[in-house]
């Protein structure tokens, strides 16, 4: 009996120590934007943030011709064109010593602009932040792709945005989406909205501008620290001088659902 109790004892111990953790949402800090305002120009000089070492930097473009040069240290996520509307998305992991602007050139002159979208406490390399196919069309309503990330249901943040010919204003936006921005020239517009959310796919739903243009747009998905594509979630972990996984504790979000 004595032995039964203990084994039992034991049993508890052990199921005590299996923890199931939940990473809180990456951390959004801020959004540049910038434009290229002349019709005989090739240089879109993209203003940067100020970030912090290991921070994400996110770049979406928006031109009227190609991209021919970008600039060193910058990961091609992805891009299409639709009639003459070329949108690229570009990362990079901060060293927090950027300087003040980066410059993308086109293959041609034409008028062009770019947003910068800066995040902390998310996964940390360029496979935890992933973007859907591209969505295009002619029309008042872009409307980016539904996204499955790798790493599942978690703690996500999520980013619509598009790129359009001529400056239309956004008139609406996605439902339960907010921080809406747009940067424009008179010939070419980049405009996005985010929310944090869990949940696996996301299909942000569509936008509204105040008249029919052509449009390329995607949907962009940053996984919270200690994840990545491999997915830690729901696994035993370790903790240890503070930190969760070697997550610091202060980005945990729950623990066991608490």
């Amino acid at each position: 009996m004595k032995k039964k109790l203990l084994i039992s004892v034991c049993m508890l111990i052990l199921i005590s120590g299996i923890i199931f953790v939940s990473a809180a949402f990456p951390t959004y800090e801020d959004l540049t934007g910038s434009s290229q305002t002349s019709n005989f120009n090739k240089n879109l000089v993209v203003t940067m943030p100020s970030a912090a070492s290991s921070d994400l930097l996110i770049t979406v473009t928006v031109s009227a011709s190609a991209i021919a040069t970008v600039p060193g240290g910058w990961t091609f996520k992805g891009g299409a064109v639709r009639n003459n509307v070329f949108v690229n998305i570009y990362g990079r992991v901060s060293d927090g010593a950027e300087p003040g602007s980066y410059t993308w050139i086109t293959t041609s002159n034409g008028r062009s602009a770019a947003q910068v979208h800066r995040l902390s406490n998310w996964g940390g390399t360029l496979d935890d932040y992933e973007i859907s196919a591209s969505t295009n069309g002619f029309s008042t309503n872009p409307n980016s792709n539904s996204l499955s990330p790798s790493w599942g249901a978690e703690n996500t943040t999520w980013i619509t945005t598009f790129g359009q010919d001529e400056d239309r204003t956004i008139s609406g936006t996605p439902t339960n989406y907010g921080n809406t921005a747009q940067q424009t020239t008179s010939t070419r517009s980049v405009g996005s909205a985010r929310r944090d959310f869990n949940t696996d796919p996301e299909d942000p739903g569509a936008f509204t501008i105040i008249a029919t243009e052509n449009w390329v747009a995607y949907t962009i998905g940053i996984s919270p620290a200690g994840l990545g594509p491999a997915g830690y979630a729901n696994k035993v972990i370790n903790i240890t001088g503070g930190k969760v996984n070697g997550v610091a504790s202060a980005n945990i979000a729950k623990v066991n659902g608490v």
